[in-house]
This record gives structure tokens, sequence and C-alpha cells, in this order.
């Protein structure tokens, strides 16, 4: 094995689903090795944005916050390791995303939390609560705007949902945002706002993300089937995988220096 790593040359990359056409963010290392001497691949990472100072569409540049270090995380409303940037201004810019909106299903609108008992389902934990009440304050409260940067966002009648997350770190998110990581286990939600209008946290409605969700949110196609007996099989498979859109850039590039 170590011969044949000598014999290699080799690229690091550190990437993030969401500039892949994937409703999600999910940051991924690849490594791509190829033969001494055989065409280097182009594996240069340069997602489409929109530079405000330009005021033009531009090709952004992958920048490091420590140059020595190049792995890591993309730095989006978190602390990561690298930005993007304008190739013509240097400013910093956030690259065109597909939003989670873009693939929910707004006809399920779940169970109202003040009548899960009478549906038999478990009362909701009180950091839920809480976090559901955050979101209610964020997002109810004030109309949704989608960001410049969200693609593919459908039209909503009335107070657009949010979502949440059940990592430690939890929190409400909006839906014109990428989804969070799915994990093996469920880890995302929606919650729905009132029917009558009001802000009454017991009248929101609460569902977990359904199948057909977990699978378009981790880039698979309408028509592809998973082979799975229930929800935590496939939920966990998509956990695992690696988003398809990301592994067919890398693999079209590897295949264009053959």
């Amino acid at each position: 094995m170590r011969n044949l790593v000598t014999q290699c040359e080799h690229q690091i990359l550190s990437v993030n689903a969401m500039h892949f056409g994937v409703p999600q963010c999910r940051d991924r290392w690849i490594a791509v090795f190829w033969p001494k001497g055989a065409r280097k691949p182009d594996l240069d990472v340069r997602p489409s944005a929109f530079c405000r100072v330009c005021e033009q569409d531009i090709a952004a540049v992958q920048c490091w916050k420590h140059p020595t270090k190049k792995t890591g995380r993309y730095d989006y409303r978190q602390r990561g390791q690298y930005t993007y940037h304008c190739p013509r201004c240097v400013r910093r810019v956030q690259p065109y995303y597909r939003c989670a909106a873009s693939v929910i299903d707004f006809s399920d609108r779940g169970v109202p939390i003040g009548e899960r008992h009478t549906w038999q389902l478990p009362q909701l934990k009180p950091t839920t609560m809480q976090r559901i009440a955050d979101g209610i304050n964020q997002f109810f409260k004030r109309p949704q705007l989608p960001p410049l940067e969200a693609q593919e966002v459908p039209h909503i009648d009335g107070i657009a949902p949010f979502g949440i997350t059940y990592y430690s770190n939890g929190k409400p998110y909006s839906i014109y945002e990428p989804f969070c990581t799915f994990s093996t286990h469920e880890r995302c939600g929606l919650v729905f706002p009132p029917a009558d209008g009001s802000l009454d946290i017991h009248k929101c409605s609460f569902r977990m993300l359904n199948e057909r969700e977990i699978k378009a949110g981790s880039g698979l196609p309408p028509q592809y089937e998973i082979v799975a007996d229930s929800k935590e099989e496939v939920t966990r498979q998509c956990g695992h995988m690696v988003p398809p859109p990301l592994a067919q850039w890398v693999a079209q590039r590897v295949i264009a220096a053959i």
C-alpha cells in the first residue's frame, strides 16, 4: 500500500453539498489520487455566486482562514475554516444554494402540538418546546424573506413554516436555508403555523421530515428507490451517504482528465 501511495499524486477537497445543488448543509472531505505523470484533474471548486459589490454573478474562490490549514468546514453561520470570495473585489460572497423549501411537502402539516395525546404521540420535550417557541418569535412574528442566494423557492400562501434541529446545539432555522446535516437518526423537524392565524404554540403543527423529504434533501432523484423496510433504515442510509451530485461532480472531473 505504501508503494502505491508513493507512485501517486493527490489532492484533498473540503466541500459542502449545498454548493452542488443539494438542499442540505453537509461538509465532506474527499481525497483524489492519480498516477504520477498522469494528467491532473481540474478539482477547483468555483460555485456561482452574486457579488453585491461588483453587482454581477461570479465564480467564487475558496479562501482559507489559515493558509497553512486547508481542510475543514464551510463557514456557514458557524465556525468554519473556509469561505468563498469574489475573484474581482475579494469581498466575501455566499454561493447560490438550493433551499430546504424546494423539497418540503407543504400538504403534510403534521399534528397540532396540543393534540399529540389524542394521536397517541409522546409529548415534546421542554428543550424542543423552547426551540419551537424561539422559532415562533423569530419566524412567525415577522415574515420570512428568502435571501438572494436561495434557489428553487416555492410560492407559499400565508406564513411559511420553519425547521428545528435535534442536535445538542439544536435551534430553529428558516426553510429558505438548506436542511441541517442529516445524521443516521432523525434530527430535523418542521413547525407549521396555526390555521386560525394565532401564534399559540399548542395550535402549531409539528412533524419530523418524511421519507420523500429525507431522500430529496440528500440529493436523490424522485425515482430513486432505497431498499429499506422502515423509515429508520432510510434515514440511516441517507445519513451515511455522500450526496450523489457532489460525488458525480468529482467523478466527472476525474473522468475528464483520463
